[in-house]
């Protein structure tokens, strides 16, 4: 991947850099005094490092008094903060204009993105942040159509959320500690049969020694006939300095050949194929690790640091060193929703399918891990089989620290047992996939209309806008041979099949597969190698055939340009398509909220 070519068109998440460069008159309408109901909004826009070589920008936001306010944006990133009094309509545009005199390169960084944040009133730092990144006022609404034979058939149906996704037997979640590289160079590169190094610790982007690149990637299916790589989760320090060199700082930036840390580089690649990040330790040569408030502090600034760096919300703590004061850390506030606690690995064991809701859960996923070079291998194997064949199974978890060559040759077992190339019956996912999928289905709330041989299911879902995997696999029973479709624009992906009286219906809603086939169609068309064109077909494979077809067509006409080679004519496409663009976000903020 070509760090010198992001051109991520639509709404890319870019890291923004905090302060504004333009200041703003404030006046306060008559009788207004600053107080408890004042609350700091913040504007913010960003893009790539091109884009105001590209186009010129005009914001138009509302300031302090209510009024319409209009300036010219000169460089990227831009924020500007205003003190507003509640209840307050916060609206910023941002109008693009294409430059005449743009530069001509061989390669353009694009894309774009902006937001509203606040503070809230006597809110602290914690607060403001998560006023910024939890979904507010109702969730989504799913609405599927489904076409049936005969009106009867319609009357009859009905749809409920699968208990697991995929409608899988049981769950499984490996996740790899203490920000190993090899969760990049092993783990990843084996379950997408990416090119696995000879050499120990090779990074993203650094010369092939001796290797090999596996046959296949490690996949279960989605019960509609396509692929869903495996995923797993990484616990990580983004702070933590390294107690036998206090000089270097773990915070994944050391990363040259041999460097056991994996880079920000590295885990931006594995969060867009699923993989989830954890909180871990946090930094102990600042935060007292035995006091749970400096603990909590810690949370915060590793929790700032990662979603600067990768734009996600970390909200799962992988518990460190059998530490009770970070499992009393993680209670306190709400940065934390669930702990994977090995502590309580005899009676924290989660039967997926009647656990109800997960929000403040811990568990270890099973039998306490063995040392990891006993039997840790033979023993998970076993507890999986047991899980595989019982009626109510547990979700099962292993942890491990530098991944070793039994580890994948497990994953590659598990693949021929239980994925896509066994039963098929195992689903496979991070951490925060499964907290997730459970929160949305506890969540789901479904309703029915029936016109003739059409049966209408809304589904309204509880606030999700900072999840990471908003997927949902349905069971609409008494409906195998129906078609159905999707019957609003906010569903991303849809794929059914029919089983045993019932119609299987995986929905992804949201705008993040977009991105994501965006992201790697670009990346195809800026390398043509096939290796970029497998991850594009994967992300584009899981569209709805509507979406998908301008990315097919796109990737039909690639002709390989040469590795990170691209003519100027990909900049004149997007000021094309920007140009006269109004950007638009807007956001309702009220006292006490």
């Amino acid at each position: 991947m070509k760090d010198s070519f992001r051109k991520f068109a639509g709404l890319l998440l870019l890291a923004l850099a905090g302060g504004g460069i333009f200041s703003s008159c404030i006046k306060f309408p008559k009788g207004v005094k600053k107080s408890a109901q004042m609350a700091d909004v913040t504007y913010h826009f960003d893009g790539g490092g091109d884009m105001t070589s590209l186009f010129s920008f005009q914001a138009t936001y509302t300031d302090a008094a209510g009024k319409t306010v209009s300036e010219r944006i000169a460089s990227l990133p831009w924020a500007l903060k205003v003190a507003a009094p509640l209840p307050f309509d916060a609206q910023l545009k941002v109008a693009f204009t294409a430059r005449k005199d743009a530069p001509g390169k061989k390669l353009y960084d694009v894309g774009f993105d902006g937001y509203i944040t606040y503070a809230p009133p006597g809110g602290g730092a914690e607060e403001a942040v998560l006023a910024a990144t939890r979904a507010s006022g109702n969730g989504d609404v799913l609405k599927l159509r489904f076409v049936f034979p005969d009106e009867a058939s319609a009357a009859a149906a009905s749809l409920r959320v699968a208990p697991l996704k995929y409608d899988k037997h049981f769950a499984f979640t490996l996740t790899v500690d203490d920000s190993w590289t090899g969760a990049y160079s092993d783990i990843w590169s084996r379950i997408h049969a990416k090119w696995i190094d000879d050499k120990a610790n090779r990074h993203l982007g650094r010369a092939r020694t001796t290797g090999h690149v596996p046959e296949y990637p490690l996949a279960m299916t989605d019960g509609c006939g396509n692929d869903r790589r495996f995923g797993f989760s990484c616990a990580i320090w983004p702070s933590l300095g390294d107690a036998a060199n206090p000089t270097r700082i773990k915070d994944l930036a050391d990363t040259g050949d041999g460097s056991i840390y994996i880079s920000w580089e590295e885990l931006e690649l594995l969060s867009d194929f699923g993989v989830s990040m954890l909180f871990h330790n946090v930094d102990e040569r600042v935060w007292n690790k035995n006091d749970p408030a400096q603990i909590r502090s810690g949370f915060m600034e590793d929790y700032l640091k990662v979603q600067k760096k990768l734009g996600i919300r970390m909200k799962i703590l992988g518990l460190p060193d059998g530490n009770e004061a970070y499992v009393e850390a993680a209670k306190q506030g709400d940065l934390v929703v669930f702990t994977r606690n090995p502590l309580n690995w005899q009676t924290n064991k989660i039967c997926l399918q009647r656990s109800g809701s997960l929000l403040g859960g811990e568990t270890y996923g099973g039998n306490k891990n063995p040392a990891e070079t006993e039997n840790i291998v033979p023993d998970k194997l076993a507890e999986l089989a047991a899980q595989e064949a019982s009626a109510e199974p547990y979700w099962v978890g292993l942890t491990i620290h530098r991944p070793y060559p039994e580890h994948i040759e497990m994953l590659e077992t598990i693949y021929g047992l239980y994925g896509k190339a066994g039963k098929d019956d195992l689903w496979v996912a991070s951490w925060d996939e499964v907290y997730e999928y459970v929160a949305l289905r506890e969540g789901a709330r479904i309703e029915r209309t029936v016109e003739g041989r059409t049966a209408t299911f809304e589904v309204a879902l509880p606030a999700s806008g900072d999840f990471l995997f908003r997927e949902l696999t349905f069971l609409a029973d008494g409906a195998q041979d129906a078609t159905v479709e999707a019957a609003s624009e906010n569903i991303a992906g849809l794929a059914s099949a029919g089983r045993d009286g019932t119609l299987l219906v995986n929905v992804a809603f949201g705008d993040r597969l977009l991105k994501m086939a965006e992201k790697y169609t670009d990346v195809y068309e800026t390398e043509g190698s096939s290796e970029a064109l497998a991850d594009a077909r994967y992300f584009v494979g899981q569209l709805r055939p509507a979406l998908a077809e301008p990315f097919e067509r796109r990737i039909s006409e690639v002709r390989a340009p040469g590795a990170g080679q691209v003519t100027p004519k990909g900049a004149e496409r997007y000021q094309a398509q920007w140009d006269g663009y109004e950007f638009s976000v807007g956001r309702r903020i009220e006292a006490g909220k």
